[in-house]
Formats: structure tokens, sequence, C-alpha cells
């Protein structure tokens, strides 16, 4: 029986639907159909799930078959992860999962990696696609923002305090002046931009979540001229002139086109960031490599305060 078919029923099983499998295991919904069909098949032709118009649910033999099939995922991804973490040579794809600020931290950085790991080529990829799973390994490392119990699989982790990601309030030269530098006329009498309120509870992680919080109990909602559903456009609207923003202060202090015109958020805590990796890829040297380069450009480089 080939594995690939136990992975594709337990990836239908698990996400409800073809196409959510298909995204899961990155490969076609087509593939995913014929792999089921051969498990089916192997079975004696007995479908495995009824197809509703939620979505794809387990037949009775199904059900039966599902302890097994994710004790089998357990063991192989055991296995996977151990082999990995024999690896001693600083080469290979490390994938790291982050949010949307941290995740643009670490690419503004890139070129460290390029000059000091040349054998390393880096993936960096959203934690909530990765689903901050590093026990699947849907990510080498991954780096969690606010308290670390919260987080899939954090008993199986190695983690590694890499400070706080603190905020302040920013705008382009031309804003960066009277009302704007007024603690209570900047919220009534200024322009902002900010993150969408549908977009900020369940992207962009706990440091987005936090300083849209902070902001919304301030301003009024005719005040945001303009919403944004991520880092990459509020960062870009803030340096067209748009409003004010809210934004890291690693990355607001370190662009030439914005201005800090407030040194903090009164009332709100920076944010804690911890880097993760799971314990059977802590021997790995493409791993630690990597997780090391990362600590270094949080802490030499102000990308946060302890």
């Amino acid at each position: 029986m080939d594995w690939d078919d136990i992975k594709v029923f337990l990836a239908v099983a698990e996400t409800g639907s073809l196409r959510s499998a298909a995204s899961r295991l990155k490969v076609s919904q087509p593939t995913i159909g014929r792999r089921l069909l051969s498990l089916e098949h192997a079975g004696g032709g007995h479908p495995l799930f009824d197809r509703t118009p939620q979505g794809h649910e387990p037949t009775a033999r199904a059900s039966a078959l599902l302890p097994a099939a994710r004790a089998l995922a357990e063991a192989a991804l055991a296995f996977e992860r151990q082999v990995a973490g024999l690896t001693d040579t600083v080469a290979g794809t490390i994938r790291v999962a982050a949010h949307d600020w941290v995740n643009h931290l670490i690419a503004a950085r890139a070129h460290r990696f390029r000059n000091e790991l040349p054998g390393i080529k880096l993936e960096l990829t959203d934690l909530r696609r990765a689903g901050g799973d590093l026990v699947r390994r849907d990510a080498d490392i991954g780096v969690f923002e606010g308290p670390v119990g919260q987080h899939t699989g954090a008993d199986a982790l190695i983690l590694r305090p890499m400070g706080a990601l603190p905020f302040a309030i920013y705008a382009a030269p031309d804003l960066a002046k009277g009302a704007a530098l007024d603690s209570a006329a900047r919220f009534t009498d200024c322009p902002w931009v900010a993150y969408d309120d549908a977009a900020a509870p369940i992207g962009g992680g706990e440091a987005v979540r936090a300083s849209h919080r902070w902001l919304t109990q301030r301003i009024a909602a005719d005040v945001a001229r303009l919403r944004c559903s991520s880092a990459t456009m509020l960062l870009a609207a803030a340096r067209s002139g748009a409003g004010l923003a809210v934004l890291p202060r690693a990355v607001g202090d370190a662009d030439p086109c914005l201005t800090r015109v407030a040194d903090d958020l009164d009332g709100e805590s920076p944010v804690e960031l911890w880097l993760g990796v799971h314990r059977d890829l802590k021997r790995s040297r493409c791993v630690g490599a990597t997780s090391d380069l990362i600590m270094t450009l949080f802490e030499r480089e102000g990308a946060s305060e302890r």
C-alpha cells in the first residue's frame, strides 16, 4: 500500500474537501482524487467519503480507519524529523513561518542569509498557512507572537525568547507636523491608515491585533481614510503620505520615508516574540544556523527590545 494514499485519505478527512487536501499536501486536486480512488479500490471498492453540501464526510468504514492512519502519520513525521535532524551540513531548504511584520523584517535582511549562509535556501511563509504546526513539518522554524502556550504543539518545541516587538506612530514627512505631534489632536484632526477590521482579528498575529485594538479605541471610523489587509499595504500607504500609521519601530525607524511622531503606544505592552524549533531538529546544523542568524538579526539590529 502506498503511504501517499494514506496521507491523502487523512488530509481529506481532516480538511473536509479535495481542494483543501490538495492545498495542504501541495499537489493537484486530480491527484488527490486518483489516490483516494486507489485506496478505495484497495479496500474492496467501498467509498470512504460521502459527498455532501458541507464537503466530504467520512463513512463509517473511513472513521474506523482514522485512528490507524493518524498513528501512521505521527510515526512517519517523527521519522522524517529525526532524519532531518541528522544533517551535518549547512545546506538545503529551510522553511520559516511567521506573521506579517516578522516576515517583513526577515525579508528586509535577506542579504545576510545570502552572505553568511550561502548554502541555505530560505522560504518565508505565513504562519496562518503553515498552521504554526512544526510537528507536521509545515515549517522547520516558527516565530510566534504572544504567550507561547497558546500555539499548536508548543510542548514539543524548543523555544527561545527573541524579546518584544514595540510599536510607535509614524507618518510621511509632510504629515509629521502640526496636529500629528499633538497627543490628542492627532486622533481627530489627522488622516490615518489602518488594518481592515475584518482582517486584523484573523491575520497578522498578536502584534497586529494588539496595535489595531489600541488604534480603534482612539480614532473614529471615518478618520481612517484607508484600510488594509496586510502589513505590506499598510506600510506602502503610510510611506505614500495617505495618513498616520501604527508600525513596528524596527520597520518605521529604518524607513527614510517615515518620521516617528509618537514614541510608543501608551497602555499597550510590546508583543513578545519566540523562536520555535521541534525537538527532533535540535541537532540539525541547517536549522540551527538559520535559527541563530534570525536571532542575531532581531537582537543586534534593533528589531526587538528586551
